[in-house]
Protein backbone atom coordinates (compact mmCIF):
# COMPACT_ATOMS: atom_id res chain seq x y z
CA UNK A 1 0.00 0.00 0.00
CA UNK A 2 1.42 3.31 -1.02
CA UNK A 3 0.69 6.81 0.31
CA UNK A 4 1.38 10.33 0.54
CA UNK A 5 2.74 12.64 2.94
CA UNK A 6 0.32 15.58 3.14
CA UNK A 7 1.38 17.52 5.74
CA UNK A 8 3.39 17.13 8.77
CA UNK A 9 2.32 19.00 11.88
CA UNK A 10 3.03 18.31 15.52
CA UNK A 11 5.24 15.61 15.10
CA UNK A 12 2.63 13.81 13.12
CA UNK A 13 2.90 13.07 9.69
CA UNK A 14 -0.59 12.67 7.70
CA UNK A 15 -0.34 10.23 4.77
CA UNK A 16 -2.90 10.06 2.74
CA UNK A 17 -3.44 6.51 1.10
CA UNK A 18 -4.44 5.36 -2.56
CA UNK A 19 -8.42 4.60 -1.19
CA UNK A 20 -8.64 8.07 0.25
CA UNK A 21 -8.15 7.24 4.08
CA UNK A 22 -5.51 9.58 6.28
CA UNK A 23 -3.31 7.71 8.17
CA UNK A 24 -1.23 10.33 11.03
CA UNK A 25 1.86 8.50 11.68
CA UNK A 26 4.45 10.03 14.47
CA UNK A 27 7.44 11.28 12.15
CA UNK A 28 9.93 9.52 14.69
CA UNK A 29 8.35 6.12 12.89
CA UNK A 30 9.16 7.28 9.61
CA UNK A 31 12.38 7.00 6.91
CA UNK A 32 14.78 9.64 7.74
CA UNK A 33 14.38 12.13 5.00
CA UNK A 34 10.22 12.31 4.36
CA UNK A 35 8.71 14.93 4.18
CA UNK A 36 5.71 16.33 2.30
CA UNK A 37 5.14 15.27 -0.91
CA UNK A 38 6.87 12.43 -0.28
CA UNK A 39 5.50 8.82 -1.69
CA UNK A 40 5.64 6.29 1.62
CA UNK A 41 5.55 2.24 1.47
CA UNK A 42 3.14 1.23 3.94
CA UNK A 43 3.15 -2.08 5.60
CA UNK A 44 0.47 -3.35 8.15
CA UNK A 45 2.31 -5.72 10.84
CA UNK A 46 -0.22 -7.68 12.69
CA UNK A 47 2.38 -8.94 15.70
CA UNK A 48 1.53 -6.94 18.64
CA UNK A 49 4.42 -4.76 19.71
CA UNK A 50 6.49 -6.45 22.65
CA UNK A 51 5.60 -10.47 21.47
CA UNK A 52 8.52 -11.26 20.67
CA UNK A 53 10.19 -9.72 24.86
CA UNK A 54 7.45 -11.30 26.13
CA UNK A 55 7.87 -14.50 24.72
CA UNK A 56 11.24 -14.72 25.15
CA UNK A 57 10.51 -14.29 29.09
CA UNK A 58 8.22 -16.65 29.20
CA UNK A 59 10.53 -19.23 27.44
CA UNK A 60 13.21 -18.41 29.83
CA UNK A 61 11.06 -18.75 32.78
CA UNK A 62 9.63 -22.33 31.40
CA UNK A 63 13.51 -23.68 30.88
CA UNK A 64 14.37 -22.95 34.55
CA UNK A 65 11.45 -24.52 35.89
CA UNK A 66 12.00 -27.58 33.74
CA UNK A 67 16.05 -27.59 34.04
CA UNK A 68 15.41 -27.08 38.04
CA UNK A 69 15.57 -30.67 39.76
CA UNK A 70 12.75 -31.57 42.52
CA UNK A 71 13.54 -31.27 46.22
Amino acid sequence: MQGIVQKIENGRAHIRLDDGQVLHVPVADLAAGVRVTSVVNIRVDSTPTGTGAAADDTRQKLNDILSSTPE
